[in-house]
């Protein structure tokens, strides 16, 4: 109603000459904009006050508020050595092999001579092929 109220009152001003009316208009469309402002304030503390997971409402409202489109980044196939996963179990399950190998890498490209020549065998026990990413976007 407030809105529609503004509404006729640009028309009014637009069409006179009056400053009386034209310092009304302007006082209340700062009013309604203050109304407009806290009214979202009120209803974003309310979503966040009601959620059970308050981080992720927070992060939500700011992307509605920044115009972000939550976009899905699930790897659909993952291709290892010419083999081909789909199961997501099994997309994570390669992932933490060879995540979880990576360190046993760095240890041995870090580590001096003498350390080296004790665990090389070990080193090249843990040797993972390269992985292949193939990104499938979702159709809907």
């Amino acid at each position: 109603m407030s809105c529609k109220h503004k509404r006729e009152l640009f028309l009014l001003t637009r069409n006179s000459n009056n400053p009386i009316l034209k310092l009304y208009y302007k006082v209340y469309c700062k009013i309604l904009m203050n109304v407009i402002n806290e009214a979202e304030k009120v209803n974003y503390n309310r979503r966040i006050l009601e959620s059970s997971t308050k981080p992720k409402t927070t992060w939500n409202i700011i992307n509605e508020l920044l115009g972000k489109q939550h976009s899905s980044n699930d790897i659909q196939k993952l291709t290892i050595e010419g083999s081909h996963l789909t199961s997501q179990h099994d997309i994570a399950n390669s992932f933490n092999k060879y995540f979880s190998s990576i360190i046993d890498k760095l240890n041995c490209n870090t580590s001096d001579k003498s350390s080296l020549k004790n665990s090389s065998t070990y080193c090249n026990k843990n040797q993972n092929p390269p992985m292949v990413f193939t990104f499938f976007q979702h159709m809907k």
